[in-house]
């Protein structure tokens, strides 16, 4: 049986987890995930040898962009355009996609951002993405390229 100690710390975590969840719209199965287990694993680490100083949380993460400097494999970018039909405002949600040598397939959301272009043209398109990549410090390849869409709705 857990001491009061542990059910409360217990109790603070699960709140700091659904939290986490409803803020930031992760799924609630990223627990489970062998990544994150690593990451609050250092991070207790962190936390216990770091006990007796005082910093800033934000002082020990990492920025997105040294994230995304860190992977070094092939990625895909994945892109969706659509419009909200009762304001009119048009959005284009961006994310990356990679795999890695033994075929986990990884998928970061970078965001979902109004789109204010011209158009919804290809040249636009791309003009918009390079933009969003540029502020993780990544780039599209200009060699291969395939676009899918469905139709316009009307």
């Amino acid at each position: 049986m857990l001491s009061h100690h542990c059910e409360k710390t217990k109790t603070n975590i699960i709140e700091a987890c659904t939290e986490f969840f409803a803020l930031d719209g992760r799924a609630f199965d990223v627990t489970r995930g062998v990544g994150f287990q690593n990451l609050v694993k250092i991070l207790v680490e962190v936390g216990q040898l770091a006990s007796k100083s005082k910093f800033e949380v934000t002082d020990i993460l990492p920025h997105p962009t040294t994230i995304s400097k860190s992977i070094s494999r092939f990625y895909c970018i994945i892109v969706d355009q659509w419009t909200e039909t009762h304001t009119g405002t048009s959005y284009c949600g961006v994310a990356l996609r990679y795999a890695t040598d033994d075929f986990q397939l990884f998928t970061f959301i970078l965001g979902c951002f109004p789109y204010n272009a011209a158009s919804h043209s290809a040249q636009y398109l791309r003009e918009f993405v390079n933009k969003v990549l540029a502020e993780y410090k990544l780039v599209l390849g200009t060699t291969k390229i395939s676009v899918t869409d469905n139709e316009a709705k009307c």
